[in-house]
């Protein structure tokens, strides 16, 4: 079996899998910690990636959620 390291808070956790399970390993690039997280999430709301903004999209009286994912 090979093991992967998946990283997992602080620590790193080995995933063993088969050699003959096929695997595509995809590792996410590095990136600076936002400071203004206020401005970050205006701007992230008002150019979404892949679609139009939230006016756009929603009219008076509908609902909306948002999620977002875990910083681990």
């Amino acid at each position: 079996m090979k093991a992967y390291p998946i990283p997992c808070g602080k620590k790193t956790i080995p995933l063993k899998i088969p050699e003959d399970v096929p695997v595509q390993w995809v590792a996410s690039r590095m990136i600076t910690p936002v400071r203004k997280v206020e401005k970050a999430v205006e701007e992230a709301l008002s150019r979404p990636i892949g679609t139009q903004n939230l006016r756009n999209l929603v009219t008076p009286g509908q609902s909306v959620a948002l999620v977002v994912t875990d910083i681990t």
